[in-house]
């Protein structure tokens, strides 16, 4: 796994992210606007609605303390390995594919988290979780040897389907 780094030094993997940082969207290299139209420009720089950022775990405890991850539309896989949507490296009780999932529904903006298909428990709100369950804002989240809070973006009065602050 060749390993990129941003001008803010995050590491992350070249060949799942290219020359964009997954954690703070810093590009590593210009795109080469020169001969282009606005409209072509403005097609380089566009995020697809499948990458609009919905939420965040923040790490507040563990060996990730201080990094944060975003939450996508549908369902974000957490586990250490490069294919998770959430990948949480250095903590070994974290299994290497879907550990647990959080789900983001844009139709009712509701987060849920679901326990995955390894063998470690989660924890919501100090509980464990075996069937879904519903997130909402600043709920501690444990997963193997770290804590994390839930932060929402989405919600019915702010979301990517048209409702935005002025």
């Amino acid at each position: 796994m060749p390993l990129g780094e941003c001008a803010n030094r995050h590491l992350y993997n070249k060949n799942k992210y290219g020359d964009t940082c997954p954690i703070c969207g810093v590009v590593a290299s210009k795109y080469k606007e020169d001969g282009k139209t606005p409209e072509e420009i403005a097609e380089m720089y566009r995020v697809p609605e499948d990458k609009y950022i919905c939420g965040w775990l923040a790490c507040i405890e563990g060996v990730n303390r201080g990094r944060s991850y975003e939450i996508h539309p549908g369902n974000n896989f957490i586990g250490s390995e490069d294919t998770m949507h959430i990948q949480i490296l250095g903590d070994k009780k974290v299994s290497r594919i879907r550990h647990a999932i959080i789900a983001y529904n844009e139709k009712n903006f509701e987060f849920v988290i679901f326990p995955g298909e390894s063998k470690g428990l989660i924890y919501c709100k100090g509980e464990a979780v075996y069937t879904p369950k519903t997130l909402t804002a600043l709920s501690i989240i444990e997963i193997g040897d770290s804590k994390f809070v839930f932060v929402p973006l989405c919600s019915k009065t702010l979301n990517w389907g048209g409702k935005m602050p002025e």
